[in-house]
């Protein structure tokens, strides 16, 4: 009874909270709505001669322009790229070319008399992540010229500055803005569809209600075109550009209507189209490889990925010669919905204003996550390239101010360490974390020790007193700190308590020197629930900065750097040619109750419940139908059991999780017994509570007799963490036996697999 009335009691002060925000929310949007708001005001001083903005909120859209109509066109620039992308991934699925598909390969199918040139290994989602090619920015050609077309820029355009398309970088390794991988997407859209790009996108835009968007290279009829604003010079005509990398015209109100398309459609497991579910989840699932630096934020497919508290923002910037552009709108957390889209004249003086659009926004939407106190007038753009003023003028003047929220803080800590006042580590400051999605870098030099709760979970999975990364990178994550003072680092305690499974594999340590890292420690082998203690003897340089890293991935939990330590301790210290990792002798605590809801269903149950539901399609695989869970391959977090209760999931250990595993050609294995069907309908995976630690790829058999029948072919499930998937399947195919293949391991809710009873 008490906890029903917590619950209650809890659910009414946060319906209390939410309906109060609303209600801030709509009195600051009347406000918006019936004056000139604060950010239109920087237009004079900026000398800015055409904007338009359209602010979005989950009650609709407020648009304002400056000096211009709602039928005035704006170059997007950078903008076109998202829609791009959208358009691509629908359209090509729709051909059988997916994602992973190798560009190479349809070319050569294609018969194209143009390919990249040492690319075979170039997947289509590289043309869209800056994974891959070269070239920046892409350049502009004047109206009264001919617009050169797509298939002249691939092996380069001298006259209008193109040099050649090549590989800038291993493809999906480092993040490198490409307008090339746009140009070359372009021309793989054209080559198989045989179609103007106009013509070709209309009825994808027309579906959106995107009317008043184009990626026609010239004047369209009804409509009015802004003139091209550089600083401190006259108006003058706007230029062409390739259609994907930067071509698109546009009013802001267009823009907001794809936002919000493309956001509803990554919480509809059921939308199909325009832009479907699973287009939305890989458009806006964020990798970093360098990005972070580049932008402040996480690179999607076309698209850029911020967090701010406990929301996700999508992202992009433009910048066309005298043309500025900037989108921002939360498609996940408490900020659903709300956004901006800001477009303008102008070069500098634009990204200054469309800044200041964002901070105006930001604030008079009531966001949540935005420090807003960390909001910049201005920057210094002299010692920059010009190609670097605009993403770092956002990045500095508005990106920094969003602060994702962190794991939750460990508030009921250890005892003392006794070697707290000893160690060079304890009050580090953290300077840049690669990862810390699990558990808090800060952890790693906490001066007490660890603590651990087998019950405790938290939003991101469960709470580690330690420095713990997502799995599934395929590097190294990384932790720079700054010591409290300067010291010489003879002794190291390398600590892995209470990470049994999900331990860093590997550590190595190295300390800034005259500007440059110098190697403390080489990347040495862990165990699980672990110490290592090093001598390193010959160690006589002093640091103030310490570089970490984790090979690949995983938990470290305590981080010891000695000067010294009384004798009676560094006896226990060895050479790094004699140190082992010692198991520490006390057990990882165990849970003492069950952490799901544990169901048991009698035969005659089991027949009660098909008789129920012959007619239509049931979860062939749920226990309440007979299902049953006969092979396992490992189950080191959570019992493979739970994917078949019929109970909704309860947090992450209701589920089926494995041990990590480094090997990228693992694959871990559930089978299930179902109950016997005519026809298989769909396969659906829930990834509900594993935001950071499903699987990386997922496969699904079933067995027919002695024969195992393909139901879905290997495939990237990482953008559906903290969702579901679902797979259609053939009406011809039905078994006895359904087997899930996780690579290269991770976990799940549920596995349901929908179809008719016999």
């Amino acid at each position: 009874l008490l906890a029903i009335l917590e619950a209650r009691i809890h659910r009414e002060t946060t319906l209390e909270a939410t309906e109060a925000k609303e209600q801030l929310l709509l009195i600051a949007l009347k406000r918006l709505g019936e004056t000139t708001p604060s950010f239109l005001a920087h237009q004079k001083p900026l000398d800015i001669h055409q904007a338009q903005v359209c602010v979005l909120n989950p009650h609709g859209s407020i648009d304002f322009q400056l000096n211009s109509s709602d039928k005035t066109l704006f170059e997007v620039a950078s903008l076109s790229k998202t829609v791009a992308s959208a358009f691509s991934i629908e359209y090509l699925s729709g051909k059988g070319i997916t994602l992973e598909t190798r560009v190479n390969e349809v070319l050569r199918h294609h018969l194209s008399p143009w390919v990249i040139s040492n690319g075979d290994d170039v997947l289509v989602k590289h043309l869209m992540n800056h994974q891959a090619l070269n070239m920046h920015y892409v350049n502009g050609v004047k109206l009264d010229d001919p617009m050169p077309s797509v298939e002249e820029l691939l092996s380069g355009h001298a006259e209008h500055g193109y040099g050649p398309i090549a590989l800038a970088n291993p493809p999906g390794k480092v993040f490198k803005y490409s307008g090339a991988g746009f140009i070359v997407l372009e021309y793989l859209v054209k080559l198989v569809s045989k179609k103007s790009i106009p013509q070709l996108t209309r009825p994808f835009l027309e579906s959106l209600g995107m009317h008043d968007f184009t990626f026609e290279q010239k004047d369209v009829d009804g409509f009015e075109y802004a003139l091209a604003q550089a600083d401190h010079a006259l108006a003058s005509k706007r230029l062409m550009f390739p259609a994907f990398a930067a071509g698109a015209m546009s009013t802001a109100s267009s823009i907001g209507l794809f936002l919000k398309a493309l956001g509803d459609a990554y919480h509809n497991p059921q939308s199909t189209g325009p832009i479907s579910y699973r287009t939305a989840r890989f458009m806006l699932h964020g990798q970093d490889k360098g990005c972070k630096e580049f932008m402040g934020s996480l690179i999607g497919l076309g698209v850029f990925i911020a967090e701010a508290g406990d929301s996700k923002w999508m992202l992009h910037q433009g910048a066309n010669d005298g043309f500025r552009a900037l989108f921002l709108y939360c498609f996940a957390g408490p900020d659903r919905g709300k956004g901006f889209v800001s477009l303008c004249t102008g070069d500098l003086r634009g990204v200054l204003f469309n800044a200041y659009v964002a901070q105006g926004v930001l604030k008079d939407l009531c966001v949540s996550g935005v420090d807003f106190t960390q909001f910049k007038s201005d920057f210094d753009p002299s010692h920059l390239h010009t190609h670097e003023i605009v993403n770092i003028g956002y990045r500095d003047l508005v990106m920094k101010a969003m602060q994702p929220t962190l794991p939750e803080e460990i508030v009921d800590k250890g005892p003392l360490s006794p070697l707290a006042s000893y160690n060079l580590a304890v009050g580090a400051r953290v300077i840049t974390v690669s990862n810390q999605l699990f558990a808090r870098a800060e952890n790693l030099f906490s001066p007490f020790e660890p603590v651990f709760d087998p019950e405790l979970f938290g939003l991101q999975g469960k709470i580690m007193d330690s420095w713990e990364t997502v799995r599934h990178n395929p590097e190294f994550d990384e932790l720079q700190i700054e010591l409290k003072k300067s010291g010489v680092v003879r002794y190291l305690d390398l600590s892995t308590k209470y990470h049994t499974g999900n331990h860093a594999p590997l550590i190595s340590l190295c300390g800034r020197l005259d500007g440059d890292w110098v190697e403390i420690l080489a990347p040495t082998k862990m165990e699980g629930h672990s110490l290592l203690s090093i001598d390193l003897q010959d160690q006589v340089r002093e640091y103030r900065y310490i570089r970490i890293r984790l090979f690949p991935d995983g938990g470290f939990t305590r981080l010891g750097l000695y000067t010294d330590l009384p004798e009676s301790v560094r006896v226990l210290y060895k050479p790094l040619s004699t140190a082992r990792p010692i198991r520490f002798t006390d057990l990882v605590p165990q849970t003492k109750k069950p952490m799901s809801l544990d169901y048991q269903a009698e035969a005659w149950e089991i027949e009660k419940n098909k008789a129920r539901l012959r007619d239509g399609l049931v979860d062939l695989a749920s226990a309440a139908f007979g299902g049953e869970v006969i092979r396992v391959t490992n189950q080191h977090y959570g019992p493979a059991t739970h994917v078949i209760s019929p109970y909704a999931p309860l947090n992450m250990f209701d589920g089926f999780e494995t041990a990590r595993n480094r090997n990228p050609l693992n694959v871990e294995e559930v089978e299930i017994k179902i109950a016997k069907s005519s026809k298989i309908d769909h396969v659906e995976i829930d990834f509900t509570y594993f935001v950071n630690n499903n699987p990386r790829e997922l496969a699904v058999q079933i067995k027919a007799g002695e024969s195992w029948i393909e139901l879905v072919q290997k495939c990237s499930v990482k953008p559906f963490a903290g969702g579901r998937v679902k797979f259609p399947v053939p009406s011809h195919v039905s078994g006895e036996i359904l087997k899930v293949q996780a690579y290269p391991c991770g976990g799940f809710n549920r596995v349901h697999i929908y179809g008719k009873l016999l």
